[in-house]
Protein backbone atom coordinates (compact mmCIF):
# COMPACT_ATOMS: atom_id res chain seq x y z
CA UNK A 1 0.00 0.00 0.00
CA UNK A 2 1.40 3.57 -1.08
CA UNK A 3 2.36 6.14 1.58
CA UNK A 4 -1.09 8.51 -0.13
CA UNK A 5 -3.36 5.62 0.30
CA UNK A 6 -2.32 4.75 4.14
CA UNK A 7 -2.81 8.43 4.42
CA UNK A 8 -6.19 8.40 2.36
CA UNK A 9 -7.20 5.37 5.13
CA UNK A 10 -5.93 7.10 7.98
CA UNK A 11 -8.08 10.46 7.12
CA UNK A 12 -10.91 8.33 6.65
CA UNK A 13 -11.16 6.43 9.36
CA UNK A 14 -10.27 9.38 11.53
CA UNK A 15 -13.45 11.23 10.49
CA UNK A 16 -15.42 8.35 11.08
CA UNK A 17 -14.30 8.09 14.50
CA UNK A 18 -14.57 11.71 15.06
CA UNK A 19 -18.13 11.57 13.81
CA UNK A 20 -19.24 8.79 16.27
CA UNK A 21 -17.40 10.39 19.01
CA UNK A 22 -19.03 13.68 18.45
CA UNK A 23 -22.60 11.78 18.40
CA UNK A 24 -21.82 10.33 21.72
CA UNK A 25 -20.32 13.25 23.09
CA UNK A 26 -23.72 15.16 22.55
CA UNK A 27 -26.29 12.25 23.82
CA UNK A 28 -24.10 11.35 26.60
CA UNK A 29 -23.79 15.13 27.58
CA UNK A 30 -27.70 15.36 27.63
CA UNK A 31 -28.61 12.49 29.35
CA UNK A 32 -26.11 13.03 32.09
CA UNK A 33 -26.59 16.85 32.40
CA UNK A 34 -23.48 18.17 31.52
CA UNK A 35 -22.13 20.86 28.84
CA UNK A 36 -19.76 18.49 26.25
CA UNK A 37 -16.74 20.05 27.51
CA UNK A 38 -17.36 18.81 31.04
CA UNK A 39 -18.12 15.37 29.71
CA UNK A 40 -15.03 15.11 27.40
CA UNK A 41 -12.90 16.28 30.86
CA UNK A 42 -14.34 13.17 32.74
CA UNK A 43 -14.10 11.05 29.91
CA UNK A 44 -10.96 11.79 29.48
CA UNK A 45 -9.82 11.16 33.24
CA UNK A 46 -11.87 7.49 33.03
CA UNK A 47 -9.37 6.67 29.43
CA UNK A 48 -6.30 7.59 31.21
CA UNK A 49 -6.99 5.35 34.49
CA UNK A 50 -7.71 2.92 32.28
CA UNK A 51 -4.82 3.50 29.95
CA UNK A 52 -2.51 3.84 32.82
CA UNK A 53 -3.73 -0.02 34.19
CA UNK A 54 -2.25 -1.19 31.06
CA UNK A 55 1.07 0.52 30.71
CA UNK A 56 1.31 3.47 32.97
CA UNK A 57 4.64 4.59 31.74
CA UNK A 58 2.81 4.28 28.15
CA UNK A 59 0.20 6.60 28.84
CA UNK A 60 2.25 9.33 30.90
CA UNK A 61 4.18 9.53 27.30
CA UNK A 62 1.27 9.57 25.34
CA UNK A 63 -0.99 12.55 27.90
CA UNK A 64 2.43 14.56 27.49
CA UNK A 65 2.98 13.98 23.69
CA UNK A 66 -1.12 14.96 23.30
CA UNK A 67 0.09 18.33 25.41
CA UNK A 68 2.96 19.37 23.49
CA UNK A 69 1.44 18.90 20.15
CA UNK A 70 -1.76 20.95 21.13
CA UNK A 71 0.35 23.79 22.89
CA UNK A 72 0.28 26.97 21.19
CA UNK A 73 3.53 27.97 21.71
CA UNK A 74 5.34 24.88 21.05
CA UNK A 75 7.88 24.31 17.83
CA UNK A 76 7.72 22.65 15.08
CA UNK A 77 10.79 20.63 16.68
CA UNK A 78 8.66 19.91 19.78
CA UNK A 79 5.59 18.71 17.92
CA UNK A 80 7.42 16.71 15.66
CA UNK A 81 8.95 14.71 18.84
CA UNK A 82 5.99 14.86 20.56
CA UNK A 83 3.90 13.00 17.12
CA UNK A 84 6.58 10.57 17.54
CA UNK A 85 6.49 9.99 21.27
CA UNK A 86 2.82 9.74 20.28
CA UNK A 87 3.16 7.20 17.85
CA UNK A 88 5.84 4.96 20.00
CA UNK A 89 3.29 5.36 23.35
CA UNK A 90 0.31 4.16 20.67
CA UNK A 91 2.79 0.75 19.99
CA UNK A 92 3.16 0.04 23.72
CA UNK A 93 -0.35 0.74 24.46
CA UNK A 94 -1.44 -1.71 22.03
CA UNK A 95 1.13 -4.06 22.47
CA UNK A 96 -0.30 -4.24 26.37
CA UNK A 97 -3.69 -4.51 25.47
CA UNK A 98 -2.93 -7.39 22.99
CA UNK A 99 -1.34 -9.47 25.94
CA UNK A 100 -3.83 -8.13 28.67
CA UNK A 101 -6.90 -9.57 25.64
CA UNK A 102 -4.48 -12.79 24.96
CA UNK A 103 -5.80 -15.96 26.19
CA UNK A 104 -3.30 -17.47 28.62
CA UNK A 105 -1.52 -20.12 27.47
CA UNK A 106 0.14 -23.53 29.19
CA UNK A 107 -0.91 -24.29 32.98
CA UNK A 108 1.23 -23.48 36.05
Amino acid sequence: MSDATDTDTEKAVHQMAEAHLRAVVAQASETIGCSPVAFIILTLGILARDLARLDPTATAVLLRALAAIHYPAGTTVEKSEAVAAQNDAFDHLTAAYALHVAPPEGRA
